[in-house]
């Protein structure tokens, strides 16, 4: 029956529905203090139990801490009474939540239709050479915990060899990249030798880290992660001298929301001291050149939902960002923005990586286990859709010098000729240890992946077939 124009089935059917789902808290806590004396009906408890009668909702989950004097438990049926204003502000939110339902369902019916009307590109079977594992390093330097984020540097950007970067729960490592050239013998030629050297590390950080980009003009490495005990989000900035000594944090940040991304912006003309880090939806701008978080440039709300990737092009200056949502934006940075410069939507889960590989053609990955291939003076529709193995994809490489991309998957991690769309397996299939990130070393031509177990491996590429 009716109370004042509300339906009264669908208020209490969508309190119980928030009950269920445990979030109670969110929508509840406004509206369930001191119900008393209202003139609307008493309705059947089957539709209003908003608790089971021997439960109490002080201790109940998240919402023990809310203190609902106004929610009374007792062994007979539990009864909600509510004033006539409160149902106006409540039937506004259920209203709000339902709108937002809807436009999420027609927005997942205009991505089906929009990528039933291009097909997929098949992959091919292999056409390139083989790859060879060069190096393997131990476990052990990073606690046999999995390496969440590496980074590559070129000669003289941080230290003066080039180097590598590793990140991890409580380490930070930085490797010297060795490469020895092949020998020439009256009967055979020795191959040439990779690897990796251990110059620092620092142990119990006290972070469990998840992104690094480095900032070159000022030696600084900027690390985002969590807080191991309490798990507050915080940013970390640690100084790395010429022959790759790390320095202890010079300045913690603490945001004060989730930041799990952080991009160098040093390939853009007018930011190249800055970084860009993610907080939940939004996209924050320092300026690192005393090395510290102490100048913000800009801040904007990129996305409705948690930013999962975040990439600048070294073409042009843009920004790319990624949600949960499925949705890429592409920001010009050449001024604060404010809309989106281009809007990519048709992921239909969260967004894991992006490159950019020239000025008009970038590449986003997908929790949905797809690749999509982006023409910038044509963002409508992708111009390719490539699945390699059905399984969630964690990350994206370019490979320029091989017109190649590396794609690691939580089965695999392989190489896709962007040209021929032939694919090749880097890692042997009984290898299934999945590979969390990957980096390519473009002065030795060498492919590093990190893994689950702590293990970083160095591949080269085979001559082509």
């Amino acid at each position: 029956y009716e109370m004042n124009g509300v339906d009264a089935s669908l208020v209490f059917g969508f309190f119980r529905s928030v009950v269920d789902s445990r979030l109670l808290g969110f929508f509840s806590a406004p509206f369930c203090r001191s119900f008393h004396a209202s003139p609307c009906p008493r309705l059947p408890v089957t539709e209003m139990m908003l608790y089971p009668s021997t439960m109490n909702p002080r201790t109940v989950g998240p919402m023990g801490d809310m203190g609902y004097s106004s929610v009374s438990s007792t062994v007979g049926p539990l009864e909600l009474e509510l004033s006539l204003q409160q149902v106006k502000v409540l039937t506004q939110q259920i209203k709000a939540f339902i709108r937002k339902e809807q436009q999420a369902s027609q927005r997942l019916k205009q991505r089906d239709v929009a990528i039933a009307s291009f097909p997929n590109k098949q992959l091919r079977e292999m056409s390139v050479g083989g790859w060879n594992r060069l190096f393997r390093s131990h476990g052990a330097a990073h606690g046999d915990d999995s390496v969440h984020s590496i980074l590559f540097t070129a000669p003289d950007e941080l230290t003066t060899s080039p180097g590598l970067f590793s990140a991890s729960s409580g380490f930070v490592n930085c490797w010297k990249c060795v490469q020895t050239k092949g020998s020439k013998g009256k009967r055979k030629v020795a191959p040439a030798e990779h690897s990796l050297q251990l110059v620092d590390a620092k142990k119990n950080t006290g972070y469990r880290l998840y992104s690094l980009c480095h900032v070159p003009s000022s030696r600084v490495l900027v690390c985002a992660g969590t807080e191991t005990h309490s798990k507050s989000p915080a940013l970390l900035s640690i100084h790395v001298d010429r022959e790759g000594q790390l320095s202890a944090p010079k300045d913690v940040r603490v945001p004060p929301a989730a930041s799990l991304k952080v991009e160098s912006l040093c390939s853009l003309a007018s930011l190249t001291s800055c970084i860009a880090t993610s907080v939940q939806g939004s996209i924050t701008v320092f300026d690192m050149a005393k090395g510290d978080f102490s100048v913000q440039k800009t801040t904007w709300t990129a996305h409705q939902d948690f930013i999962t990737a975040l990439r600048s092009s070294p073409f042009s200056a843009e920004l790319l960002s990624g949600s949960v949502q499925g949705d890429v934006h592409v920001w010009d940075m050449r001024s604060p923005p404010t809309v989106p410069k281009a809007s990519l939507c048709y992921h239909t889960r969260l967004v894991t990586d992006i490159q950019v590989t020239s000025d008009t053609f970038l590449w986003s990955s997908s929790a949905d286990a797809t690749v999509l291939q982006w023409d910038l003076r044509n963002s409508l529709v992708p111009v390719g859709r490539f699945i390699p193995d059905m399984k969630c994809i964690l990350c994206l490489e370019p490979i320029p010098e091989h017109n190649s991309l590396a794609i690691s998957t939580l089965k695999g991690l392989y190489c896709m000729h962007v040209s021929s769309y032939a694919l090749s397996a880097i890692s042997p299939e009984s290898d299934s240890t999945a590979y969390t990130a990957v980096e390519w070393n473009h002065t030795h031509r060498v492919l590093y992946g990190s893994k689950l177990n702590g293990e970083i491996e160095a591949w080269q590429p085979g001559p082509p077939t």
